[in-house]
């Protein structure tokens, strides 16, 4: 017997605990499955372990590449629901602690296991993507759905560990870790991270949207470097579509926005094409595109600066086109007030007295 939920929070643990079965079972195949597991498991423990603790060790063997490669030669044979325990502790473990001298032997290893996560992710999306919520969902593919969120969180997660730092200081400035900073300049795995983080924007997970946009704005910025006009567009493209499904979201609807004019911002002056994927909105004229075009250039050349509500109003009117509304929106009932006629104020009488000094008459009578 096999309990495969295990959750502290909602979205967040999904682990294969082994259970003892009131009955031994002495199925061979059920004996196969539990040795299996076991196995995996003690793997995944010893790695860690010795990457962890002797990392100057372990790097500097004449083995190293070949035991890299050993770790994700057969990536794509790992089960799904294997998946999270190798990124959360084997593949982790391996890009935090190599040291700085010896990560060109991550180059193969980290390139592996951003093409096949890339590919895993998106065909377990598309597999989401069919089933009918119209009708109620099995338990089945409810389970489904959970680990593929859960899955592509811990990915992401593990990305964030490669490419941002930590602290909070460095974060907020978008700064970039050694590690990602070697990544990216080697061009290591880079076409398939972005592609699978971008992409996360768009998938029916508003927490997965989340975590993947400071990740977005990291790489947007560093793309500045060596730009590529089609690797822009799409960047640009997949933000707006995120705005599809998340923009209603009260949590991730605004920082959605804000990434799209971070986006639109950071990479216009080297892309005459941005404004022309604007166009592509609905509801959106020619004349809005070109006024929220000049606004972007003006802030860029420093004639202009705009704070940062005023940054997401500008976005948010050019984007209500894109924004999916509520369900709660789709069935309000218009309210019609009717109009009533002003309120007219009290005319002055022209030669009335303004002195009050015979009002003490209204008291004195009777006094006498």
């Amino acid at each position: 017997m096999e309990l495969y939920l295990e959750q502290s929070s909602v979205g967040e643990i999904i682990e294969v605990v082994p259970g003892r079965p009131a009955v031994v079972d002495n199925d061979p195949i059920t004996i196969e499955r539990q040795y299996m597991h076991d196995l995996n498991e003690q793997a995944v423990t010893i790695i860690t372990a010795v990457v962890t603790k002797f990392p100057g060790t372990i790097f500097s063997l004449p083995q190293a590449p070949e035991l890299l490669n050993s770790l994700v030669s057969n990536i794509d044979l790992v089960p799904e629901i294997k998946l999270r325990h190798w990124i959360k502790k084997g593949w982790k473990a391996v890009m935090v602690f190599c040291p700085s001298e010896r990560w060109s032997l991550l180059t193969e290893f980290f390139t592996r296991i951003s093409s096949s996560m890339h590919v895993r992710l998106q065909k377990m999306w598309d597999e989401v993507s069919h089933i009918d919520y119209d009708s109620e969902p099995t338990e089945e593919e409810l389970f489904y759905e959970h680990l593929t969120c859960v899955i592509s969180r811990e990915y992401v997660n593990f990305l964030r560990f490669c490419y941002i730092p930590s602290e909070g200081e460095e974060r907020k400035t978008h700064a970039i870790t050694p590690l990602g900073e070697w990544l990216f300049t080697n061009n290591v795995g880079l076409s398939q991270v972005i592609m699978t983080v971008f992409t996360s924007l768009t998938f029916r997970d508003s927490q997965l949207a989340l975590r993947a946009m400071p990740l977005c704005k990291v790489l947007s910025e560093k793309l500045v470097e060596c730009y590529d006009d089609e690797v822009g567009v799409y960047m640009l493209v997949c933000a707006i579509r995120s705005l599809q499904l998340h923009g209603a979201d009260e949590v991730a609807g605004t920082p959605l926005i804000g990434l799209v004019f971070h986006i639109y911002c950071a990479l216009r002056r080297f892309s005459d094409s941005l404004p022309q994927v604007l166009l592509q909105i609905p509801d959106v004229t020619t004349e809005i595109v070109e006024a929220f075009d000049s606004k972007i250039r003006a802030m860029i050349a420093g004639d202009e600066i705009l704070l940062e509500k005023q940054k997401k109003e500008m976005a948010r009117r050019l984007l209500k086109g894109v924004i999916t509304l509520t369900v709660g929106e789709q069935h309000k009932k218009p309210v019609y007030l009717r109009p009533l006629p002003p309120i007219e104020k009290r005319r002055r009488v022209e030669n009335e007295n303004d002195d009050f000094a015979d009002i003490a008459l209204l008291f004195a009578e009777g006094r006498d």
